[in-house]
């Protein structure tokens, strides 16, 4: 059986999750666009696997992000990465849908989330260890477009701005789009969608 911790280590019992699948095909990153202003480093650094397999997000210069496009069908959706601060502290993710945008900034310092773009969005920032974070955000509406991994110099303005420092960046490690209104244990794929079946824990009376 699996088992889920508390941050500090210690054990909080079963983990027991519903079936879910993880829609990006690649989840260390390495296949991901990038605009002209960022680069993809991979087996960068440490991840919270404690294997060098985390990947780095450097700024270049303007409109600092890593994307993935995928069309998808039905409504309700998360998309989740661990990040941790490198030189660069802030970190926003971005889900393109029919009807806008949604972003949510996150600081990787402090552990906490800022500011919002759209509405009809929740997020969620989860203390892993070692200066990880889970960094989520969800939409009910359909995602249509990308999903994206963008760097930030504040806590309120996008890359977009222009004023990320080249030479800046983040750690990150296990990106996940799932359908659902909140984040499941990583399921790592390596090239192609990986479904996770769901947890069974009978008791026998």
């Amino acid at each position: 059986p699996r088992i889920e911790y508390n941050t500090d280590g210690t054990s909080k019992g079963l983990l027991v999750e519903e079936a879910r699948t993880n829609l990006v095909v690649q989840s260390n990153l390495s296949n991901w666009l990038t605009t002209g202003g960022s680069s993809i480093s991979t087996n960068y650094a440490s991840s919270p696997e404690n294997t060098q397999n985390a990947t780095a997000l450097i700024a270049n210069s303007i409109d600092c992000r890593a994307y993935v496009a995928k069309t998808l069908s039905g409504s309700g959706h998360t998309f989740s990465v661990y990040a941790k601060k490198g030189e660069n502290r802030y970190l926003m993710l971005r889900l393109s849908a029919s009807v806008g945008q949604y972003g949510r900034y996150f600081d990787l310092q402090d552990g906490v989330l800022s500011s919002e773009t759209g509405s009809g969005s929740a997020s969620s920032i989860q203390e892993v260890k070692d200066g990880w974070y889970r960094c989520s955000i969800t939409t009910a509406d359909t995602p249509t477009s990308s999903q994206n991994v963008l760097l930030a110099s504040t806590n309120q303005d996008g890359t977009e701005s222009g004023s990320v420092t080249s030479g800046v960046g983040v750690y990150l490690f296990g990106a996940q789009l799932e359908a659902g209104a909140f984040p499941t244990s990583y399921i790592k794929t390596e090239g192609a969608p990986a479904t996770r079946s769901a947890a069974v824990a009978p008791i026998p009376v």
